[in-house]
């Protein structure tokens, strides 16, 4: 576990800011995946597994509609299925 003096202090991403420390876009993308993350831990188990299978969803029907040999190969495969 990393001690929190060992901790690099952020660098602001405008001149003349110190504190708090404003992210660059990769800074925020980063915040924001955090703070997804940091919520989610206490979803329950049913809506951690909506969550999951909304995205299994998503790439699924992008698989599925966006590359040409995807319905053959992917039709063969076992899908999960919603409880």
């Amino acid at each position: 576990m990393i001690r929190a003096s060992e901790i690099p202090t952020p660098k602001s991403a405008v001149r003349g800011i110190a504190w708090p420390a404003i992210p660059d876009m990769t800074g925020n993308i980063l915040l924001t995946l955090l703070f997804q993350l940091e919520q989610s831990q206490w979803w329950s188990p049913e809506r951690l597994r909506d969550a999951q299978f909304g995205q299994a969803n998503s790439l699924l029907s992008h698989a599925f509609g966006s590359h040409v040999n995807a319905p053959e190969s992917l039709a063969a495969s076992p899908r999960p299925s919603a409880p």
